[in-house]
């Protein structure tokens, strides 16, 4: 019982941590643009091409993931990804390069590379997953994201 209010804890801590660092990057987009402080940020942000904080998240651990794939390095990164066996059958799924998410059982294991990396590529759709080149993948990333 009290590891489980203890990883609640933990969550609204993290939830109540990025929140702050969304209404400071809301307020900073608002001083950047010489915008008044009752004006929604959101169309701010796309104004200024920001990627809100958890999808700014999600774009490092992207980005981190394709170097990781493409280039195997580093030798400690790349250990961490892997590819899911194949069952034998012939199924759409197969044809996607998947990484395996591993089980965990607390939500702070659920932030590592090893788990966290392979959540956001395995949710990527496939034009941005194929890209050949670091920057494609960067552009059509981002451009999904927003």
């Amino acid at each position: 019982m009290c590891s489980t209010n203890t990883n609640l804890s933990l969550l609204s801590t993290l939830c109540h941590v990025l929140n702050k660092l969304q209404s400071v990057q809301n307020t900073l987009a608002r001083v950047v643009t010489r915008s008044d402080a009752r004006i929604s940020a959101a169309p701010l942000l796309v104004k200024l091409h920001w990627l809100p904080i958890r999808q700014r998240i999600s774009c490092k651990l992207a980005t981190l993931t394709f170097r990781v794939r493409t280039t195997s390095t580093p030798k400690y990164m790349s250990s961490l990804l892997s590819v899911p066996r194949s069952t034998g059958y012939s199924l759409r799924s197969t044809d996607r390069p998947l990484l395996t998410v591993p089980r965990t059982r607390t939500s702070t294991a659920r932030r590592r590379f090893s788990c966290a990396g392979p959540l956001v590529w395995n949710t990527l759709p496939d034009s941005v997953v194929y890209c050949d080149t670091f920057r494609g993948f960067k552009r059509k990333l981002k451009t999904y994201l927003i």
